[in-house]
């Protein structure tokens, strides 16, 4: 059985998350999205359908997987 991210993504608001509720949501993600190819020309709507992660979560994952390559922090 494949893994799957579990929330209500029409009620996510992640302005409203706390900073460890963030890191938790990026955290699962993370599990979930390393196997996908986006080089390939994944798109985060494909991702989701896959994965059951919101395309925000996914929107920001891989904003932040791009700042880590280019060797930014926040």
């Amino acid at each position: 059985m494949p893994l799957t991210f579990q929330v209500d993504s029409h009620r996510l608001n992640w302005k409203r998350l706390s900073i460890q509720e963030k890191e938790a949501h990026l955290f699962s993600a993370s599990l979930l999205l390393d196997e996908l190819s986006f080089e390939d020309g994944m798109t985060i709507d494909q991702a989701a359908a896959i994965t059951g992660c919101p395309p925000k979560i996914i929107e920001i994952w891989l904003h932040e997987q791009t700042k880590a390559r280019h060797g930014f922090s926040f």
